[in-house]
């Protein structure tokens, strides 16, 4: 079977998938040839005088009128590329000057200021990839390009440039690469070639202050969160003043249905421990997990899924409590959505290490998806079931990441002598959020 056989059909909430999509189908298929690039294709530790701190801007597609992404800016040998933040991928990808993007039909087509490869840039003319990713198949050669977070600079970054992809693969210019800031288990480059992905090779070569990555996330039509903030190197200092709380990332099976298939736990995906579940006040049982023999409920913390996705019996009873008229629809791709009243806010929580952490009402409302039902507004949630166990028991996706802040720490600067950590910040008052929430929410419908 190809990596085309494995497509599944593109909406946005198939897309919010990839990570599940990804460990399920990709392939990689390449020429073998004994290259050498700085010790055989990882970037060589270099040793800056003074470790720095950089902090990117994350941003909503200016093309898209909703918050079901969000990019970042990197330059590669100084030419800026605009790319797609993953949090559980661990590669570079970035569309090659060689990806036609003349017209609609073609790959690349819309894509801003794709990488032009120059006379000193390294790349493995005779060693190709062909892989899965989103709605389709990319494939193109590896190159080594050095990579600037903002001042600071990594040396020969693992890179896979996109020679050809799938018509509007990249959602008419959306953005322009992907930027996966996951472990290494999620590696391609790691998996097939032992080559160090490009956040590992970063922190090896010692240029960040600390082994610690912070992300807060942008919410359209919230003028109060327009933009959010990657930050290498520490926490960010506008969170200082909350509590953060750390646990080591959650191991799991991929092949719970195996024999013995829970006896093999990885660490591949930034994951915490779901204890609880709460809407309007009224709390409801978690559905034991499936992935570990303990049956802890593992939750994978994934800027890849646009929405909130929860086992089935969990979303049940979580709709059953929502204030107001609710819809339950199952679409043509026998995906589940629920329509709820616009201006009923809800309060959805989740339970982390024994803390309470609030979604904001406003995160619950998928942007620019709402209805007129019998004179009423009502709104799409960012809800859904899911009942897929190639990656996490539940995805806490984007609508989570708008309200909590997540520090990614791999603690030591060797990386895994000791297993990385994940920090959760709660940035929402629901009181606060509540008084908002009437001023703010037809924003997300404009």
């Amino acid at each position: 079977m190809t990596a085309l056989d494995r497509i599944i059909p593109f909406t946005a909430y198939s897309v919010a998938l990839v990570a599940a999509v990804y460990w399920a189908f990709f392939i990689l298929t390449d020429v073998v040839q004994q290259v050498v690039v700085n010790s055989e294709g990882n970037a060589q530790p270099t040793h800056p005088s003074k470790p720095g701190i950089a902090s990117l801007d994350v941003y909503l597609p200016p093309n898209q009128k909703n918050d079901n992404n969000q990019n970042v800016d990197l330059a590669l040998d100084g030419q800026p590329i605009s790319l797609l933040l993953d949090t559980s991928f661990a590669d570079l990808f970035v569309v090659s000057s060689e990806c036609s993007n003349e017209g609609p039909e073609s790959p690349c087509y819309g894509t801003q200021h794709p990488f032009s490869i120059k006379e000193d840039t390294i790349v493995l003319p005779n060693e190709t990839f062909h892989t899965g990713l989103y709605t389709g198949t990319i494939t193109g050669n590896v190159s080594f390009p050095d990579v600037s977070y903002g001042d600071l600079v990594a040396r020969y970054i693992t890179t896979a440039l996109i020679y050809d992809a799938w018509p509007n693969y990249f959602r008419n210019g959306s953005f322009t690469g992907v930027i996966g800031v996951g472990l290494r288990r999620a590696s391609i480059q790691w998996r097939q070639h032992k080559r160090l992905p490009m956040i590992d090779a970063s922190i090896l070569q010692g240029i960040f202050e600390r082994p610690i990555l912070t992300l807060s996330s942008p919410r359209y039509g919230d003028p109060e969160q327009h933009t959010g903030s990657l930050t290498f190197g520490e926490v960010q200092k506008k969170y200082a003043s909350i509590n953060i709380s750390y646990a080591d990332v959650v191991p799991f099976s991929r092949t719970p249905e195996k024999p013995n298939g829970l006896d093999h736990l990885l660490t591949i995906g930034w994951t915490a421990e779901l204890e609880g579940l709460r809407v309007n006040n009224v709390e409801v049982n978690v559905t034991r997990g499936r992935l570990r023999p303990d049956g802890r409920h593992v939750s994978v913390v994934d800027t890849g899924a646009a929405g909130l996705f929860i086992r089935t019996a969990d979303f049940n009873a979580v709709v059953l409590r929502f204030n107001g008229p609710t819809q339950i629809e199952v679409q043509p791709n026998n995906e589940t959505i629920v329509w709820f009243q616009c201006d009923q806010p809800q309060l959805l929580e989740f339970k982390f290490r024994g803390e309470w952490f609030a979604i904001d009402p406003l995160d619950l409302i998928e942007a620019n998806a709402d209805r007129i039902v019998n004179g009423m507004r009502m709104c799409l949630s960012t809800l859904r079931p899911y009942e897929s166990t190639l990656f996490g028991d539940s995805l806490m996706g984007l609508p989570f990441l708008r309200s909590v802040l997540a520090v990614f720490d791999y603690v030591t600067d060797d990386m895994y002598s000791q297993p990385p950590r994940l920090g959760l910040g709660s940035t929402v008052d629901p009181k606060k959020a509540f008084e908002r929430y009437g001023e703010v929410y037809r924003n997300r419908m404009a």
